[in-house]
């Protein structure tokens, strides 16, 4: 499993859908904060100790609660993006 395909199915099972997540994903990608990832979003998870994953997680989910604010901020799951 490549980091990508873990940090979209993280979000799709705190409730985004698959194109929901994926739109966050490209906004995540893009973003300065995860600069230091430009290229290895296609690695396999397990070159990567977990708490580097898990900090990349809490980024990529600060810009999921982000989009859900601004696009669907009464949904059920906002509190699972805090």
């Amino acid at each position: 499993m490549t980091i990508y395909e873990y940090m979209i199915g993280k979000m799709i099972k705190n409730g985004l859908t698959p194109d929901q997540a994926t739109e966050v994903m490209g906004i995540a990608m893009s973003a300065p904060s995860t600069h230091n990832v430009i290229g290895k979003w296609e690695d396999d998870i397990t070159k990567y100790e977990s708490m580097l994953i898990t900090h990349l997680w809490f980024d990529v989910k600060k810009h999921g609660l982000r989009w859900i604010d601004a696009n669907i901020p009464e949904s059920y799951f906002r509190i699972l993006f805090k």
